[in-house]
């Protein structure tokens, strides 16, 4: 189960019969020389889109490699970035899962490359295109008892920390509002949003047209949560899929991740876990506790003063400052050794606590068991409306 997708094909696993297509143009200027020009489909993307019509991003990339003793020489690549969901079902409101979803991907993204006069084989285009960035998602449908995905999106917001990673939350008042939440470094993100408000705020396909028409008129609620983790840099992706195909260590492809369907559900169940971790939820389950409430349970279940201190400290500089700056303070002032023994100590404690009775960790306990059945999201009946023939443009 996969989303965007970045990847290339050198200029020997492809036909060019003619650039005209390709009338978009970009120029990279690198130490005052110009590297590498790059020329990419406009016409064609933009009348598709004008239509409500799905179109990947397709560039043609020049790029000059030696140097004046060996020769120079220009080599091109044909790059893609695409949405797999989108090219099946003009939206990625839904999830691909099986074989028919990847052999539908091949075939459109080959009707894509053929209007522009581009030609590829389809195994070659599954067995050779080399990936480059890659989305990791998750879509969850919530129980109405939980509430819409922006309300839940708040309330796991205070969950902020994640180890060499920054946090970024945006609740954004534009015409159709939205919220999301994201942990990234310089390789990869983790996050989640309302998946309804990004279809509001960006879709334009005839499907989600539907899609808006059914919210905007209170007949779909804003329901859908999407957690994603995303790679944008080859080196980080290899580096990643290295450890679930460890036969391979770069240059993988389409059809490595399709032989690999796991793969989402795994990085995604391993990175919910680092972040919702039984430390951060009785932290922030507690420091959303009124303090009389809280001294009474701390008192009621952990006998030993030390540990009842430390958590009463924890819970309290949480309520204040948050998550993130709670434990980066103190990790800061502990070296590593008692750090690590003061989160084992931490984990006793919880055990002490058992079952705190509290919404917080239900929704998380709620949210994990979706990730771990990763059933995916299909379309009740497919319309064949929804996404117009391709050569009906």
């Amino acid at each position: 189960m996969y989303d965007s997708v970045n990847f290339y094909l050198e200029e020997d696993q492809f036909t060019l019969e003619s650039e005209k297509f390709f009338d978009g143009k970009k120029t990279n200027k690198i130490d005052g020389r110009y590297d590498s020009e790059t020329i990419f489909i406009k016409g064609i993307r933009e009348n598709m889109i004008n239509n409500k019509k799905y179109y990947p991003s397709v560039n043609l990339t020049y790029k000059t490699i030696g140097n004046k003793i060996i020769g120079k020489k220009k080599v091109r690549r044909l790059e893609l970035q695409t949405s797999i969901p989108k090219t099946c079902y003009g939206t990625n409101k839904f999830e691909t899962s099986s074989i028919v979803d990847q052999n539908l991907f091949l075939k459109r993204t080959n009707e894509y490359l053929k209007m522009a006069k581009v030609s590829i084989d389809v195994k070659r285009l599954e067995n050779n295109s080399v990936l480059t960035g890659l989305a990791f998602p998750k879509s969850i449908i919530l129980p109405a008892y939980f509430g819409t995905a922006e309300q839940v999106i708040k309330k796991i917001a205070p969950f902020d920390y994640k180890p060499r990673s920054k946090f970024r939350f945006r609740e954004y008042g534009d015409e159709w509002e939205g919220i999301y939440i994201k942990l990234f470094n310089p390789t990869r993100g983790f996050g989640a949003y309302c998946k309804y408000s990004e279809i509001l705020n960006k879709g334009y396909t005839l499907i989600e047209e539907e899609i808006k028409r059914q919210v905007l008129e209170g007949r779909q609620a804003k329901n859908e949560i999407r957690f994603e983790l995303t790679s944008q840099k080859k080196q980080s992706l290899d580096a990643i899929l290295s450890r679930f195909i460890p036969e391979k260590k770069k240059n993988f492809t389409l059809h490595d991740i399709f032989m690999h369907k796991d793969i989402s559900q795994k990085l995604l169940l391993e990175q919910f876990d680092e972040v919702f971790n039984s430390i951060n939820i009785t932290l922030i389950t507690l420091s959303e506790m009124k303090e009389n409430k809280l001294d009474y349970l701390l008192r009621s279940k952990i006998l030993n003063f030390k540990n009842r201190a430390e958590m009463f400290y924890l819970v309290n500089m949480t309520t204040k400052i948050g998550l993130r700056q709670t434990l980066r303070q103190t990790k800061q002032e502990l070296s590593s050794s008692t750090f690590d023994r003061l989160k084992r100590e931490l984990k006793e404690v919880i055990d002490e606590l058992g079952e705190l009775g509290e919404i917080t960790p239900d929704l998380i306990g709620f949210l994990r068991s979706e990730l771990v059945r990763f059933e995916p999201i299909k379309p009740v009946a497919q319309k064949i409306s929804c996404q117009l023939l391709l050569n009906d443009i």
